[in-house]
């Protein structure tokens, strides 16, 4: 009979997880080892090993790792106050020893070591096992795109291939869209790339350009300053203080931020942190912070927004992302050509000890999430919309959980 343990990682068990996440992760694994491995599971401010200690428990079997779920810590801000909170990350579980219930194990075990523990962005198999464990869902948290350039006609069209492939096997059409069909490819792209311009209603809106933005290469005492007079805006969001900000986009491996203090009249009114992918990624900006000091700014944001398009688009990123959990900020993008194209719904355990948050009351505030959040800006981690989700987004149907 084969040994099987569920228990939390120590640091003795790195070479032995990551033999198993060469294989899992093949073809990201320079991307997630060692730099990122040391910055999210090591280095992390918000996580205090004990006894070397790793916040991620493993499923092992005969003196192997065949599954996990890691930790992102954090400090959460709910109803004003702080909390100790961790992300579940990089859950996986090795081909052959699925449906074993190791998934649910590790997710569990993990679970019961935090007093919140909660997902934004999830596999639909992850989301059953989180509510199991008794997680409720959140505030909606949705992802627009806008495209200035023009989709990857390449990649588009392997997508209406698998598409193909998945419903017709592999027919004749298939076969010779490889050879007698080549013109598809660029016809299929300039026709979603049409079709999704068109959606685009970028209202013509004025907006003040007195705003000054200072480029940034760390966060300081006055960025602190600003999250203690923009927090009370919300009633759930990670603590965006400058250990946090500085951790995230100042001290992440691989990714290189462009971060902005946005002043007027010599005082600091709102952040701005994206970056441009660069090849072997797709030409995506990606906004992952576009915080002003009243949500209700419009001026504000529409300056910032117009900020980092003019500079994506000189540095060659053909479309863009950005993420809002509140109405005002879905507004403010739509209203700047920005389009829905998926919708998350994070799932969040809260320890009934906590009795002093009343969820209910939380859910009636205004939430503050962004890309950044969740690790959901990894490397490789942006794409544009397959082709079955594009078609979804024209017929207004959103990819995502309802």
């Amino acid at each position: 009979m084969r040994k099987k343990e569920i228990r939390q990682a120590c640091e003795k068990d790195e070479s032995k997880i990551i033999q198993s996440w060469r294989k899992a992760y093949p073809l990201i694994f320079s991307y997630k080892y060692p730099n990122r491995w040391r910055w999210l599971y090591k280095e992390n401010p918000f996580w205090e090993s004990k006894n070397g200690k790793l916040p991620i428990w493993i499923a092992i079997v005969d003196d192997n790792v065949v599954a996990w779920n890691c930790a992102m810590h954090v400090n959460l801000e709910i109803s004003s106050r702080v909390y100790p909170a961790a992300y579940s990350v990089s859950t996986y579980t090795l081909p052959e020893f699925r449906k074993q219930g190791l998934g649910f194990l590790t997710q569990q075990k993990n679970q019961d070591s935090n007093t919140i523990f909660l997902s934004v962005d999830m596999s639909e198999g992850n989301r059953r096992i989180k509510k199991k464990l008794g997680g409720v869902e959140g505030k909606p948290f949705h992802i627009y795109f806008k495209i200035t350039g023009k989709l990857d006609h390449e990649k588009l069209f392997k997508t209406l291939l698998a598409v193909c492939r998945k419903y017709l096997g592999n027919i004749w059409l298939v076969k010779a869209s490889y050879i007698r069909l080549g013109f598809l490819k660029q016809s299929v792209g300039y026709l979603m790339t049409l079709l999704l311009k068109n959606r685009q209603k970028q209202k013509k809106l004025s907006h003040h350009t007195h705003y000054v933005f200072k480029s940034t290469r760390k966060f300081g005492a006055e960025v602190d300053a600003f999250w203690n007079l923009c927090r009370q805006n919300y009633s759930f969001s990670v603590c965006r203080d400058s250990q946090y900000l500085n951790w995230k986009y100042v001290l992440q491996p691989d990714l290189q931020y462009l971060k902005y203090l946005v002043y007027d009249n010599d005082k600091i009114c709102g952040i701005l942190v994206y970056r441009i992918c660069k090849s072997p990624e797709s030409p995506i900006g990606v906004i992952c912070e576009c915080l002003s000091i009243s949500a209700n700014d419009g001026n504000l944001i529409r300056a910032m927004l117009n900020f980092a398009e003019t500079d994506m688009i000189k540095s060659g990123a053909q479309m863009y992302k950005c993420g809002a959990s509140s109405r005002e900020l879905s507004n403010f993008l739509e209203q700047h050509g920005f389009q829905k194209i998926r919708t998350h719904v994070p799932v969040i355990y809260i320890d009934s000890k906590l009795r002093d948050i009343n969820y209910n009351e939380v859910l009636k505030g205004n939430w503050l999430m962004s890309i950044g959040d969740h690790d959901m800006d990894q490397f490789f981690k942006h794409e544009q919309p397959i082709f079955p989700d594009i078609v979804k987004i024209l017929l207004n149907k959103i990819p995502g959980s309802k």
